[in-house]
């Protein structure tokens, strides 16, 4: 067996004693490098960061059972970018609400209240954006901006797991604005 904490001893709400998981801060990920308000954390719990090629992309497991599960600490109104996975992906809001949106463009969209899950099915376009309360929220020194206010580096976590092989299609429009933001891809 293995145990871990999700929320690192200095975190609010830790009290667990169990090695916490390491966090990736801003830049792991296509979209949080080339688009504002697509900052995120990545706690990988088993399998890869899907979408990252770096050799840190490691998980807090030496166990892979063919999916991935990570947490993620989100800043008020960030998102991760429209994109898509082989398989199906679920989402639950872990500590604050998050909203979901699927299909072209995104079109549509479900609110998740803390403890709520869906499930996006394979091929369709996905993405979330964190919508909780400042009650919802907890200090994430990964998302803190140099010389910001109090509120900076304050995130909601969402879970997010994808079925098999860590594999991810920024949908078109990400990567347009991606280019526009000087980024080559």
């Amino acid at each position: 067996m293995e145990k871990f904490s999700i929320l690192r001893p200095c975190e609010e709400g830790a009290s667990s004693d169990a090695q916490p998981l390491p966090v990736r801060g801003k830049g792991c990920l296509l979209d949080t490098v080339a688009l504002p308000m697509h900052n995120r954390t990545c706690r990988s719990v088993m399998g890869l960061l899907v979408g990252n090629a770096k050799t840190s992309n490691r998980p807090a497991s030496k166990n892979y059972f063919g999916f991935n599960v990570n947490f993620n600490d989100v800043p008020l109104e960030n998102a991760n970018a429209l994109h898509i996975h082989k398989a199906f992906e679920y989402f639950m809001a872990f500590s604050g609400d998050f909203t979901i949106q699927a299909g072209d463009r995104g079109r549509s969209s479900v609110m998740l209240r803390k403890h709520d899950m869906v499930v996006v099915p394979a091929w369709v376009k996905r993405c979330f954006r964190c919508t909780a309360g400042r009650e919802q929220m907890h200090h994430c020194a990964e998302m803190q901006e140099p010389g910001a206010g109090p509120n900076s580096g304050l995130c909601a976590l969402i879970l997010a797991g994808v079925a098999g092989e860590a594999w991810v299609q920024w949908s078109p429009e990400t990567v347009a604005e991606a280019r526009r933001n000087g980024v080559r891809c």
